[in-house]
C-alpha cells in the first residue's frame, strides 16, 4: 500500500507473473542478473517479485546515482535486461541490450495468471547489491534465495505475520529493504511504501498514522535526526528496528521515554549476511551512558570471536567477527581473489564458508556481542558502508590530484562527514580547485561518498617510517569553501536567517545567497535539521521536495514566499494556426572564412571562395607521407578559424571536460548563446519555452584524438566521453548549459539535418511547444588541416572547387561550419518588435524510399514532391518565388536531377521560363553537410532582409547536362539589388540528405515594421557586462565598432539601448555609457569619460542605496522640464503635486516651470518646487526598480524623505511644505531662517524633523 494506492495480493501476483512472461521472453534466464532502475515505489515491488519469479536476480540501481556508476554496475553484473519506467527510457538507453517497462504491464495485470514451471531453487540467486570497494570499484554481493529465507521465515526476533505493515522507506539498493520488502509479504502483511524520496520525522509521522504501520527500520543517523526533532513523530510502531553504525545511547534513552509502546532494537549486519547477523531488543532501563549491544545472533546464524590464528578469544576479550549460517552471501561476483580474503573455510569442521566481518567486537558475560569498531579503512556513514580506498582511488586519479588522503571526522556541528586531502600537482592547482574536484567526484560516485569538504596541503602528513599519519590530518577550517559561484551577501532578513541556519548546521561562515547546501558540506540527512531548524526560528515550514529543488538560501526565501525556483513563464494565449507564419529573428555562425554571420555575408556579396589550400607544412602530422603524396590527394577543404578555441568558463565547463567535448559540442553551444543574443532574448527573459533543434557531424574528434589516448580519454570514465562525442546530446546539453525548457532534438538525416530542424521547430512554434526556437547543425572533421583522396564517381570534387551548375562541375568540397537561427511565430515578432530577417510560410519533409539508383542517389520524385509540399504548406503559386537557393553538390548526376525536381514542382502552377535565380552557397564554401541547410537559411534570410542577391560563383558556363532554357530557372552569378515584384519577395530553400531524407522551405520578405518613434529620451544608458575584466574590455570594444558602423537612425540607438538591457544575460563585472547617439557611445566605450562612463564587478554584497534629498539652494529655472516631458513616472508624479499645489498658487505648472530666472526665488515658490521635483525623481527611480534601504533628507529633502518613509501623506507633507514656504516668505528678510548673520545660528523646527523613525520605513532610517 502507498498513498493513494494499494495492490492485493492478487493484484500484484497478476501484475508481476505478466512482468515475469515478459522477462523470460526478453531473455531472462535463471540465476542471471536483471537491472532494476526504479525509485522506491510499488511498480519497484512489482519488478523484484517479477525478476525472482522469471528465476532471475535483481540489481537494484539508484536512479539518482552517476551515470557512469550505473554503467559500470551493469556492465559487471552481465546484465542484458534492465527493469524500468517509460519516464526513464532516455536516460537509460545505452545501460543494456533489452529494456522492460514495468508500466507496460500493467494493464495485462487483471488476466489469470498462466502455469510456469518453478525456475528457482533454494541455492539461486535472488539479488545482486553493490556496496563500496576498496579497490576503487565497487563489489557486488551475491544473496541466494535461502538467505532471505533465513532473514524472514520462521524468526523470532521480529513479529511478522498478517497484521504486520512493514514500512519501506529504506533504497532498494539497501539491503535493509531485504527486510522491509519480504518479511511482510512471505507472511500475508503489508509492505507500505514511503512517498517521499528522502523520509523526514513528519513524513514518517503521517506515514504511520496514514497507514497504520507495525514496524520500521531506521538508520541510526535517521533514528538520531527524528529523535532530535521530536521522538513522538514515530508513536504508532510496535517495533522499530535500527542499526547501520553506532547507536547512540542518549538518543536511544530519549526515545524509549517518549515511545512507551514501541520495542526498540538493534539490528547488526554485513551485506554479505542478508541484512541481520544479530540483533538486541533494548531493555527499558537501558542507562543513558552505556554502550548499545549490537545482540546475539537470529537463526540459522553461527557467530565466532577470533583472534589472528582463527582461535576463539574468552568473554571480555576484543576479537575479530566472523560470521556463519545460512546468511552468508555466495561471495562477491566475479572477484574471486577478493572471495579467498573475505569468505573463509570454516575452522571448526563446517563445510561451509565463514564470512570476515572486519569488525572488532567483544562476548559480553550475558552472551550478547559489543561492538568495538574497524580493524580496516572501511566506514559506516548514514548506514552506508564505505571503503575509504575507494573514494582516495578516485580522487587520486583526478587531474591536478599529486597526493590524497580521505578521512571520516566528527568534530564539526554537522556529526561525521568525510574529509579530504588534497595535496595539489606542481603548477595544476586551478585543476585541484575543491568546486572541480567535488564535480567530477559527482559523476563517478553517489552522493553519500562525495567528501563534504576538501583541504588543501602542501604535502599529506606521514609516520617516522613513512605511513600517512591520520591522526595529523588537521581539522577543516569554518571558513566558507571555495565554490564554483562567488560569495553574495543576503540580500533580505529571510536570506539572512536561512544563511545563518546553515551556517550553524555545517559549521561553516560565511554562507551566502547562492550556495549550495550540498555544495557546503550538507547531506540529506543534515537538510532534515535544517528544516527542522528553520521552523523553530520561526519560519514557515518547508516540504523536502521544495528544499530539494533549490537547497539555496535564496532559492528558499522563494520557496517560502510561494515562488516556484523556477518561475513559470507565459506562453501564448490562443488556438494555435497550422500555418502561421514564423520569423527568423535571430542568427549566428561561423564559416570557411568567416567569424559570424557579417563576415560571411560579405564574402558571400564579394563572389569570395573560401576554401584554403594547404601547402604540405601545414597538413595535420597525422596524415602519412603516403596519402599527402597521394596525385589524387586534394589537399583542401573549407575549415573555421580558431576551430580550437572554446571559452570553457563561460558555460561552467570544466577544463578537463571540455577536452575531451567534440568541437562540435563546443562550437554548437556558444554558437546558439551568439543566436540568442542576435535575437535580443536570453532565457532568463525569454517570454516562454525555447526550444532547440540541431544535429551534428560524425564523431571524429573522438575516433582520431580520443580513442587512441585512452591515458586522456579515461580520466573522466567512458559515459563523460560518451556525452560528450555522440550526436544524440549536442541539442541536450545547450538546452542545458543555458537553461532552456522547451522541447530538445537531435536530428540526424544526414545533410538536410539544419533544415529539417528548422522544419521540426517551426512545427513545434505552432504547435506551442515552445516560444522561441533554435535550429541549426554542426560539423567540424578531425583533423581540421586535411584533405581528401579524389575518387572517380565520387561526390567531392577533384581540385577543391565546387563548381554548381557549370559546365566543368565534378563534385563538392566538404567544409565544416555551423550555423543557427532563432525563430518565433510572426505575430509574437512583430508585437515585440523583433528584428525579423525574413518571414518562414511553409516547409516540408519527405524520404526518396527505394525507387533510386542507389541508398546515396538522388531521386527527381522525393524532390519534387518535397518542393510541392512545401509550396502547399506555405499556400502560395511557384510563380511567386524569384529566387532559389539550391542545394547544389555540383555533382554531374545530383545538380541535373535538382533542377528536374525543381521544375516538376513548378509547372504544377506556370509554364514560364527563366523568371526564378538560381544559385548555391557551396561554390563559395564548400558543403558544411550538417550546418549547410541552416546556412543556406541565413543566407536566403539576408538576401530578403537586404533585398540583394550575391552571386552564384564558379559557373563559366551552363552545365551542358541541364536545359535552363525549358526551365523557370536562371543561374545568378552577379550581385544585384532583388528588385521589387507584383508581391513580396519570396524565395526557396533546398537541402537534400545522404539517404533520401530531403527538406524544402519557402521564406517571404519580413512584414514593413512599423515607423520608429523619436526616442523620448534625450540621452539612452548603454549596458554592458560579461564574465571576465578582459571579456568586457573586449565586448566594449565589439560594441563599439558596432556603433561607429550603426546609421544613426530615429529610435534605432533607443532600442540597441534598450535591447542590451533587457535582451542580455548581467553578468558579474559591467560597464556602461551614458550617450545622446551612436556615434557618442561608440567614443565613450573606446575612451570613457569618468562623468559620461564607468565600470565596476559587482561583489559579494549588493550596495545598500539610499536616496538624498537635498534642500532650498539647489534649484534652477525650469528645473525637471526635460524629465516632464521625457518620463511618464516623472510626469505623473509630478502631476499628483501639481494638483495639491493648486489649492496654495494659481497655475502651478507655469509658475514652477516658468522661464522666468526670478520664478523660484521666493521661498514660498522655492520649496513646493524642490519637494514635486525631488518626490517625482524617487517614484522615477522606483519605477525603473531602485528601491531604497534607508533615505536621508536635508531641510525640504527631510520632508520628501518623510513621506517616502511613510510618515505622512502626500497631501500632508506638500500643504506642510507650502504653508512653510509660505510664512517664511512672510517674515521680515533679516528675521528668516538661512538669512541669519554668522553669530547667529538657526534653530531646527521640530516639525521638521520627526524625534523617531517611521515604523514602515525601510531599516527606520530616513
Amino acid at each position: 500500500m502507498w498513498d493513494g494506492g494499494r495492490l492485493s495480493y492478487g493484484e500484484l501476483d497478476r501484475w508481476s507473473d505478466a512482468l515475469a512472461e515478459r522477462l523470460i521472453a526478453a531473455g531472462v534466464d535463471t540465476d542471471q542478473p536483471v537491472a532494476l532502475c526504479l525509485p522506491r515505489s510499488p511498480e519497484a515491488v512489482v519488478a523484484a517479485l517479477a525478476i525472482l519469479k522469471a528465476g532471475g536476480a535483481y540489481l537494484p540501481l539508484d536512479p539518482e546515482h552517476p551515470a557512469e556508476r550505473l554503467g559500470f554496475t551493469v556492465a559487471d553484473a552481465g546484465a542484458r535486461v534492465l527493469v524500468t519506467r517509460r519516464a526513464q527510457a532516455a536516460a537509460l538507453a545505452a545501460l543494456t541490450a533489452r529494456t522492460v517497462f514495468v508500466d507496460d504491464d500493467r494493464a495485462g495485470a487483471e488476466a489469470a495468471p498462466q502455469p510456469r514451471a518453478e525456475r528457482a531453487t533454494p541455492g539461486t540467486r535472488a539479488y545482486v547489491m553493490y556496496t563500496s570497494g576498496s579497490t576503487g570499484q565497487p563489489k557486488g554481493v551475491q544473496i541466494e534465495h535461502r538467505s532471505i529465507v533465513r532473514l524472514v521465515g520462521r524468526v523470532s526476533y521480529v513479529r511478522l505475520d498478517e497484521t504486520t505493515r512493514f514500512l519501506h522507506a529504506a533504497p532498494l539498493g539497501f539491503d535493509a529493504s531485504t527486510l522491509e520488502l519480504w518479511g511482510p509479504l512471505l507472511h500475508g502483511g503489508a509492505c507500505v511504501v514511503y512517498a517521499d524520496p528522502v523520509p523526514t520525522g513528519r513524513g514518517l509521522a503521517r506515514a504511520i498514522a496514514a497507514h497504520g504501520v507495525t514496524t520500521a527500520w531506521l538508520t541510526a543517523a535517521l533514528f538520531n535526526a527524528v529523535v532530535d526533532e521530536d521522538p513522538r513523530l514515530l508513536s504508532g510502531l510496535c517495533q522499530l528496528y535500527t542499526g547501520g553504525e553506532a547507536l547512540s545511547p542518549s538518543h536511544v534513552r530519549r526515545a524509549l521515554d517518549a515511545l512507551p509502546a514501541t520495542e526498540l532494537i538493534n539490528g547488526y549486519g554485513p551485506t554479505e549476511c542478508t541484512t541481520f547477523t544479530t540483533t538486541f531488543a533494548i531493555p527499558r532501563d537501558v542507562p543513558p551512558d552505556v554502550a548499545i549491544p549490537i545482540g546475539r545472533p537470529i537463526a540459522d546464524t553461527q557467530v565466532y570471536v577470533l583472534d589472528r590464528a582463527l582461535a576463539p578469544v574468552p568473554i571480555g576479550i576484543a576479537g575479530e567477527l566472523y560470521v556463519g549460517g545460512l546468511g552468508v552471501a555466495r561471495g562477491y561476483l566475479a572477484r574471486p581473489e577478493l572471495d579467498a580474503e573475505r569468505f573463509v573455510a570454516d575452522p571448526f569442521g563446517s563445510a561451509r564458508r565463514l564470512y570476515r566481518t572486519g569488525d572488532r567486537v567483544r562476548w559480553r558475560p550475558d552472551g550478547a556481542l559489543d561492538f568495538l569498531g574497524r580493524r580496516d579503512g572501511q566506514v559506516k556513514l548514514r548506514g552506508f558502508r564505505i571503503e575509504l580506498g575507494e573514494i582516495e582511488a578516485r580522487l587520486g586519479a583526478l587531474p591536478g590530484v599529486a597526493a590524497c588522503a580521505v578521512t571520516i571526522r566528527d568534530d564539526g556541528p554537522g556529526g561525521r562527514r568525510l574529509v579530504a586531502y588534497v595535496v595539489p600537482r606542481a603548477g595544476d592547482d586551478a585543476a585541484a580547485h575543491p568546486p572541480a574536484l567535488r564535480a567530477q567526484l559527482a559523476r563517478t560516485l553517489p552522493e553519500f561518498m562525495v567528501p563534504a569538504a576538501f583541504v588543501a596541503l602542501a604535502a599529506l602528513p606521514v609516520t617516522a617510517n613513512g605511513k600517512l599519519d591520520r591522526a595529523r590530518l588537521p581539522a577543516p577550517t569554518t571558513a566558507r569553501p571555495e565554490l564554483a559561484q562567488p560569495y553574495r551577501a543576503p540580500s533580505s532578513e529571510r536570506e539572512a536567517a536561512i544563511c545563518r541556519a546553515f551556517g550553524e548546521l555545517l559549521g561553516v561562515e560565511p554562507v551566502g545567497a547562492h550556495d549550495g547546501f550540498f555544495e557546503l558540506g550538507g547531506n540529506s540527512l543534515l537538510s532534515l535539521r535544517l528544516l527542522a531548524r528553520l521552523r523553530d526560528a520561526g519560519l514557515p515550514e518547508l516540504s523536502p521536495a521544495v528544499f530539494f529543488a533549490a537547497p539555496t538560501p535564496a532559492g528558499l526565501a522563494r520557496g517560502i514566499d510561494g515562488e516556484a525556483a523556477t518561475p513559470a513563464r507565459p506562453r501564448r494565449a490562443g488556438a494555435r494556426d497550422a500555418r502561421e507564419p514564423i520569423a527568423i529573428i535571430g542568427m549566428a555562425g561561423r564559416f570557411p572564412g568567416a567569424a559570424d554571420v557579417e563576415a560571411f555575408w560579405a564574402n558571400l556579396c564579394a563572389g569570395r571562395e573560401s576554401i584554403r589550400y594547404f601547402a604540405p607544412g601545414e597538413l595535420d602530422p597525422s596524415i602519412l607521407p603516403a596519402q599527402r603524396g597521394d596525385p589524387a590527394y586534394v589537399a583542401a577543404r573549407g575549415v573555421l578559424d580558431g576551430v580550437e578555441l572554446f571559452d570553457a568558463p563561460f558555460f561552467g565547463i570544466t577544463p578537463l571536460e571540455a577536452q575531451l567535448l567534440d568541437p562540435q559540442h563546443r562550437h554548437f553551444l556558444e554558437i546558439a548563446w551568439h543566436a540568442l543574443e542576435n535575437a535580443g532574448h536570453v532565457p532568463d527573459t525569454a517570454p516562454g519555452p525555447i526550444g532547440i533543434f540541431g544535429g551534428m557531424y560524425n564523431a571524429t574528434y573522438y575516433q582520431r584524438h580520443l580513442a587512441p589516448r585512452p591515458d586522456v580519454a579515461n580520466r573522466l570514465g567512458e559515459l563523460a566521453v560518451m556525452l560528450g562525442n555522440e550526436k544524440d546530446y549536442v541539442t541536450s546539453r545547450v538546452a542545458h548549459r543555458l537553461g532552456l525548457t522547451g522541447p530538445a532534438i537531435s536530428v540526424h538525416t544526414a545533410c538536410s539535418t539544419s533544415l529539417v530542424a528548422a522544419a521540426m521547430a517551426m512545427d513545434s512554434l505552432r504547435s506551442g511547444a515552445c516560444d522561441l526556437a533554435l535550429a541549426g547543425g554542426v560539423a567540424i572533421t578531425c583533423p581540421p588541416m586535411s584533405g581528401y583522396l579524389f575518387q572517380d564517381g565520387s561526390m567531392a570534387s577533384p581540385d577543391g572547387h565546387t563548381r554548381t551548375f557549370d559546365a566543368q562541375a565534378g563534385g563538392t568540397v566538404f567544409s565544416d561550419g555551423v550555423a543557427v537561427v532563432v525563430l518565433r511565430r510572426l505575430a509574437d515578432a512583430i508585437a515585440d518588435g523583433d528584428t525579423i530577417y525574413a518571414v518562414l510560410l511553409g516547409a516540408a519533409v519527405n524520404n526518396d524510399g527505394s525507387d533510386r539508383a542507389s541508398f546515396t542517389a538522388p531521386s527527381p520524385d522525393g524532390q519534387a514532391a518535397v518542393i510541392a509540399a512545401a509550396h502547399d504548406a506555405a499556400g502560395i503559386d511557384a510563380r511567386t518565388l524569384s529566387y532559389v537557393e539550391a542545394h547544389g553538390t555540383a555533382t554531374p548526376l545530383g545538380d541535373p536531377i535538382e533542377i528536374e525536381g525543381l521544375t516538376r514542382a513548378f509547372r504544377r502552377h506556370t509554364a514560364d521560363r527563366g523568371f526564378c535565380a538560381i544559385g548555391s552557397l557551396k561554390s563559395n564554401v564548400g558543403h558544411m553537410v550538417i550546418a549547410a541547410g541552416a546556412a543556406s537559411l541565413i543566407k536566403t534570410a539576408l538576401a530578403l532582409h537586404r533585398r540583394t542577391l550575391p552571386p552564384s560563383i564558379n559557373v563559366t558556363q551552363p552545365s551542358p547536362r541541364i536545359d535552363f532554357a525549358r526551365t523557370p530557372f536562371r543561374v545568378h552569378t552577379e550581385l544585384a539589388p532583388w528588385r521589387d515584384g507584383a508581391g513580396p519577395r519570396r524565395a526557396g530553400v533546398s537541402s537534400f540528405g545522404f539517404g533520401g531524407t530531403n527538406a524544402h522551405a519557402v521564406l517571404e520578405e519580413a512584414p514593413p515594421p512599423p515607423p520608429r518613434t523619436a526616442a523620448s529620451r534625450p540621452i539612452e544608458l548603454v549596458a554592458v557586462s560579461a564574465r571576465s575584466a578582459p571579456a568586457l574590455a573586449e565586448a566594449c570594444a565589439n560594441l563599439a565598432r558596432y556603433f561607429q558602423a550603426a546609421p544613426d537612425e530615429p529610435g534605432g540607438f533607443a532600442d540597441a539601448a534598450h535591447t542590451l538591457q533587457v535582451g542580455r544575460r548581467a553578468f558579474s563585472h559591467r560597464a556602461y555609457v551614458v550617450a545622446a547617439g551612436p556615434a557618442e557611445a561608440a567614443r565613450l566605450l573606446a575612451a570613457p569619460e569618468p562623468n559620461r562612463a564607468g565600470s565596476r564587478e559587482v561583489g559579494a554584497a549588493l550596495p545598500e542605496l539610499g536616496l538624498l534629498c537635498p534642500g532650498q539652494g539647489s534649484q534652477y529655472a525650469r528645473m525637471g522640464w526635460g524629465l516632464y516631458h521625457a518620463e511618464p513616472a516623472f510626469r505623473a508624479a509630478y502631476d499628483e503635486c501639481l494638483a495639491i499645489l493648486e489649492a496654495h498658487m494659481a497655475d502651478p505648472r507655469a509658475v514652477l516651470f516658468s522661464e522666468d530666472p526670478q520664478a523660484l526665488v521666493p521661498t514660498s515658490v522655492t520649496q513646493p518646487a524642490i519637494f514635486a521635483l525631488e518626490y517625482a525623481l524617487a517614484r522615477l527611480w522606483m519605477s525603473w526598480g531602485v528601491q531604497p534601504e534607508a533615505m536621508i533628507g536635508h531641510s525640504i529633502g527631510e520632508y520628501v524623505a518623510a513621506h517616502l518613509a511613510g510618515v505622512m501623506s502626500l497631501a500632508d507633507a506638500l500643504d506642510l511644505v507650502a504653508e512653510r514656504g509660505r510664512l517664511m516668505q512672510s517674515m521680515p528678510p533679516r528675521t528668516r531662517p538661512g538669512c541669519a548673520s554668522r553669530r547667529a545660528r538657526p534653530r531646527t523646527s521640530r516639525a521638521s524633523r520627526p524625534s523617531s523613525p517611521p515604523p514602515t520605513s525601510p531599516r527606520g532610517a530616513w
